[in-house]
């Protein structure tokens, strides 16, 4: 029942709820059905108000007791590389549960809600987005967290919820962005090696969008870090990885290295092929893991990358081609046109 207080007035669907709080059947939900405690209007749950109250009164429920929703929830974030087509909905559950739930985990709490983050952003759902920053600020000056992977997270969200918000305001978030490297940089291990690579790729990014005249050479630089530092911490061809690799070959290709940004194109696009995936478990439980697992939208980018390229300097295309002609809706807004033809 503690599950059901952070369910908005819009409700929720029966089967995802039940998947979320790892019900096999509906059975639990039904026998709250019947008792009055929820309703189920058309298989959309809705729980009083009033109910919702007392429930929140009594139980307190708490980052502990909620472990397997906040565990569903999180791995729904995780794969933001999926579009889903109920976010409004996760997104409504999600601020319930920052604005309602009981902080006996920090730990859990702050990965769950930076996850959340990273997801708001893909659609750039501000109130979601300010919530998470609001929450990190609290344990972070309150010194309830130690972890100081939270802190560079915080510097960095920071950033991001400025771009997304006023977007043009680059100067201020690479402030951001240099306090989250510098944190960090003081403190690297194992654990942070990802996260600071992270931020060198944003940086790079954002030093770009912010003036493009800069010197490539400084931007490809900090690409290069990160690069190693993924590789290092194994997690190159991770969504973040494959984000890298076609901002350093957006950049090469700006600097006419044409065959330098091929190769990385090539290297990832090797791994991204879908028909790749169903061969190994592994491979398929690090893609689920690391937010990758719509791979037809990020093979197809990158095969377009290629064919863009390939075909502005009069290389043999014909490959890269007959993999577009089968694939529909190709996206057009591609950098690498726009980088060379321009």
């Amino acid at each position: 029942m503690t599950n059901f207080c952070f369910v908005s007035v819009n409700g929720i669907d029966l089967s995802r709820f039940a998947k979320w709080i790892f019900e096999e059947t509906a059975n639990d939900i039904n026998t709250l059905v019947e008792l009055g405690f929820i309703r189920n209007e058309n298989k959309i749950l809705y729980i009083n108000e009033v109910m919702r109250d007392m429930v929140i009164e009594e139980f307190k429920p708490s980052v502990s007791a909620c472990e397997n929703l906040i565990k569903s929830l999180r791995l729904e974030c995780l794969t933001y590389g999926l579009d889903k087509f109920y976010y409004n909905e996760m997104f409504d559950f999600i601020e319930n549960m920052i604005n309602k739930i009981f902080v006996d985990n920090t730990e859990l709490f702050l990965n769950f809600i930076g996850e959340a983050f990273s997801y708001a952003d893909k659609y750039n759902d501000l109130p979601v987005m300010k919530k998470v920053i609001t929450e990190y600020s609290y344990y972070i000056k309150n010194n309830l967290t130690d972890n100081v992977s939270f802190k560079g997270l915080y510097y960095m969200f920071k950033a991001v919820y400025l771009i997304t918000k006023y977007e043009n305001n680059f100067n201020t978030a690479l402030k951001f962005i240099e306090k989250g490297i510098n944190v960090i940089e003081e403190n690297l291990n194992s654990e942070t090696k990802h996260l600071l690579g992270n931020l060198y790729s944003m940086y790079g990014n954002f030093k770009l969008q912010d003036n493009p005249k800069t010197n490539k050479l400084i931007i490809i630089e900090y690409y290069q870090k990160a690069y190693k530092l993924y590789e290092e911490c194994g997690t190159l061809y991770s969504y973040d990885g494959y984000c890298l690799a076609r901002r350093i070959a957006t950049v090469y290709a700006s600097m006419k290295r044409y065959n330098e940004a091929i190769d990385i194109l090539e290297t990832f696009a090797k791994y991204f092929k879908p028909d790749t995936i169903p061969n190994s478990r592994e491979k398929f439980n690090f893609l689920l893991k690391e937010g990758r697992m719509n791979t037809i939208t990020e093979y197809t980018e990158l095969i377009c990358d290629i064919y863009t390229i390939k075909k502005f300097i009069g290389r043999n295309a014909e490959y890269e081609k007959q993999i577009m002609s089968k694939i529909e809706n190709i996206s057009d807004n591609n950098k690498i046109s726009q980088v060379i033809y321009n």
